[in-house]
């Protein structure tokens, strides 16, 4: 098995509740990988209270990007403001699976 921090990026244009049922997921199938989570949230503050709220203990930043950033920019900020050995890009509506990340990482 491999190790290494895994940093997940979920850019958003708000869209609050499919972030959290992407993060709640997220954080359910990857058991003991550590992982850190980058919500890159463009133009808006619909995520600014619901993150802290629903993930308190959780390593969740968020970071808000300029409007008009295109969807590469936005994930290319996400991408520079983290530090794990492996990089996640995900949807705001992605509903991860048990295990998947342990097959991602042994690819």
């Amino acid at each position: 098995m491999v190790s290494g921090k895994v940093s997940v990026v979920i850019p958003t244009r708000g869209k609050s509740r499919l972030v959290k049922n992407c993060l709640t997921e997220l954080f359910r199938s990857v058991g003991t990988i550590p992982v850190e989570v980058v919500v890159m949230e463009q133009g808006g503050d619909e995520c600014g209270e619901m993150l802290p709220a629903h993930f308190p203990t959780k390593p969740v930043t968020r970071l808000v990007s300029e409007e008009g950033w295109s969807f590469s920019e936005i994930n290319n900020a996400g991408v520079a403001s983290t530090d794990g050995e492996f990089i996640l890009l995900l949807n705001n509506d992605t509903i991860s699976r048990k295990g998947f990340l342990e097959k991602m990482l042994a690819a």
